[in-house]
C-alpha cells in the first residue's frame, strides 16, 4: 500500500508477504479520510501470473472462520420416474446406482469472503470436480453420484477464498441387489411368517451395515434380519438351533428404521442360552413391527434354524423404582432388557430382578405396590406379572459395625464401613516417657 503522485515518488505505507503462514496475504493498515492510496498486488515468484481475488473492506477483519457444510437430502429415482427424498442422519439403502445428493456450503459472518470450492468424494474419489452451485444465489449445491455395489462413503468439504477449510461431513449410502442380498439388511428383513422350523439360514455372505450396533453385547459382524408384525398383544419367543454347534447372537428391537433401533430401543438380547445357541422372549404390542437380528459371535460364520412361537396374552405394565443409591437389573433367561418404565410383561410370566447397591450401601428391602415383601434381605426377587404395580428396591447406607481384627485380635479393634476397615491402635512413644497416642489406619481389608 503506497501513497504518492507517481511510481518514482511512491512512499510505502504497509506491505505483507505471507500472513500467519498463508499464501493468501492479509494486510491491515490505518488510512486517513480524503487521502488516496495505491495498492499493488504481485506474484511471490517472478514470471508467475493468473487470476486473483482482492477484497478491500474498511474496518474489516481477517477471515479465520471455516466454511460450514452439510447434506440436506438424497434423491433416489424410482421406476415411475419419480424420486424419494431421504434425509441424512443414518445410512441410506437403495437398489439404484445413481442418486442425486443435495447440500449446502456457506462462508459465515463476519468476514464473508465466499466459497471457492465445494468438493464431494465418493469412496475416496473426487466426484467430477466441484459440486454444482445453484444459480439462484443461494448456498445450495447438488451432484449426481454413481454408487458401487455395497457400502458407499460420501464425503463433503469446502474451502473459502481465504484458504479456510471446512470439517468433513460424511454420508453413508448402501447400494444393494434385492435378489442377491436376501435379509442381510434391516429394511430387507424377512417376515417371520415366511420362516419355518426346518428353514436353514447361513450368514456366510452377510455384513454389518452402517449404524448397526452390537447384538447380545458382542460386536458380531455378519447379521441377518427378521421382522414380526404384531396383530394382537402377546409374547414372542425366538431360539436359534442346529444339529451342529453354532455360536449365535440374537437381539430384538422396535422401530421403523435402523437409527431408531439403537441401544435404547433393544427389547431383549442374548448371547449364549445353551451350547452357543441363543434365546429371547419378550412382549409385543398390537400394531407394532419388531426387528430381530441374528449374528455370529465375533462375526463368525454360522448356520442356524430359527424357531419362533407367538402366544396371545394380556400385557401387564410394571414400573421399576429405586429408593436410595442403587439400581435394578433383570436376571431373566429370556434376555429381557429393561431400559424404559413402565416395562410390559406378558400376563403370568415370572421375572427375576436383581438389586445392585452402590458403594457403601446395601439393599434394605423390596416393595411391591408399596408393601414390603419377604425378600427384604436378598438381592434377587422373583415375581409374577398378574397386575399393574410398582416394584421398588430400597437401599440404605452401610452403618459402621465393630469387629475383631483377625490378624491381631488382642491388640486391635476395627469398624467395618463398606469395603474398608478402620483400626485404632494403642502404642507407646518411648520407654522413658510412657504415653499413649491414637493411630488411625484406613485400608482395604484383604480378608473380607
Amino acid at each position: 500500500v503506497y501513497q504518492g503522485d507517481g511510481v518514482e515518488s511512491l512512499s510505502e505505507i504497509a506491505s505483507v508477504d505471507q500472513f500467519m503462514g498463508r499464501a493468501a496475504a492479509y494486510l491491515e493498515t490505518e488510512v486517513i479520510s480524503g487521502e488516496t492510496y495505491h495498492i499493488a498486488v504481485g506474484s511471490y515468484r517472478p514470471g508467475r501470473g493468473g487470476s486473483l481475488r482482492l477484497r478491500v473492506v474498511p474496518n474489516g477483519e481477517a477471515d479465520w472462520i471455516s466454511p460450514v457444510v452439510d447434506f440436506s437430502q438424497v434423491l433416489v429415482p424410482q421406476d415411475d420416474s419419480e424420486s424419494i427424498a431421504y434425509f441424512p442422519g443414518d445410512g441410506i439403502v437403495t437398489e439404484q446406482d445413481l442418486v442425486e445428493i443435495w447440500g449446502t456450503a456457506y462462508d459465515p459472518a463476519p468476514s464473508v469472503y465466499g466459497i471457492r470450492e465445494t468438493v464431494i468424494r465418493i469412496n475416496g474419489e473426487k466426484a467430477g470436480g466441484s459440486a454444482i452451485q445453484a444459480g439462484d444465489g443461494s448456498n445450495a449445491w447438488n451432484i449426481i453420484a454413481n454408487l458401487v455395489p455395497g457400502p458407499n462413503t460420501i464425503e463433503l468439504s469446502a474451502v473459502d477464498f481465504s484458504g479456510n477449510r471446512s470439517e468433513i461431513k460424511t454420508l453413508f449410502v448402501t447400494r444393494i441387489d434385492n435378489d442377491g442380498w436376501g435379509n442381510d439388511h434391516y429394511h430387507l428383513a424377512k417376515n417371520l411368517s415366511e420362516v419355518s422350523d426346518d428353514m436353514l439360514f447361513s450368514n456366510q455372505s452377510a455384513t454389518k451395515e452402517w449404524g448397526e450396533g452390537h447384538h447380545g453385547g458382542n460386536r458380531g459382524g455378519k447379521s441377518l434380519w427378521f421382522k414380526y408384525e404384531a396383530t394382537v398383544d402377546g409374547a414372542l419367543a425366538l431360539e436359534t438351533r442346529n444339529r451342529r454347534q453354532a455360536d449365535t447372537l440374537i437381539a430384538a428391537y422396535v422401530g421403523k428404521d435402523l437409527r431408531k433401533a439403537s441401544a435404547n430401543k433393544v427389547l431383549a438380547e442374548n448371547d449364549d442360552f445353551k451350547n452357543g445357541f441363543s434365546r429371547i422372549r419378550f412382549a409385543v404390542q398390537e400394531g407394532q413391527t419388531y426387528h430381530i437380528a441374528v449374528d455370529g459371535f465375533d462375526g463368525r460364520e454360522v448356520e442356524f434354524l430359527l424357531n419362533w412361537e407367538f402366544e396371545a396374552k394380556e400385557l401387564i405394565p410394571l414400573t421399576l423404582a429405586v429408593d436410595g443409591n442403587g439400581s435394578i437389573v433383570p436376571s431373566s433367561a429370556d434376555g429381557l432388557v429393561f431400559n424404559r418404565s413402565p416395562i410390559l410383561i406378558p400376563e403370568g410370566d415370572e421375572i427375576q430382578l436383581t438389586a445392585i447397591a452402590n458403594r457403601n450401601h446395601t439393599l434394605s428391602n423390596w416393595e411391591i405396590g408399596g408393601v414390603e415383601t419377604d425378600d427384604e434381605t436378598t438381592d434377587a426377587i422373583r415375581t409374577f406379572a398378574v397386575m399393574s404395580s410398582t416394584i421398588t428396591a430400597v437401599f440404605d447406607r452401610l452403618r459402621p459395625r465393630r469387629i475383631l481384627n483377625p490378624v491381631d485380635p488382642g491388640m486391635h479393634q476395627g469398624l467395618l464401613v463398606g469395603d474398608y476397615m478402620i483400626f485404632r491402635t494403642v502404642i507407646t512413644v518411648s520407654s522413658w516417657l510412657p504415653r499413649q497416642l491414637p493411630m488411625v489406619k484406613v485400608q482395604r481389608s484383604p480378608w473380607m
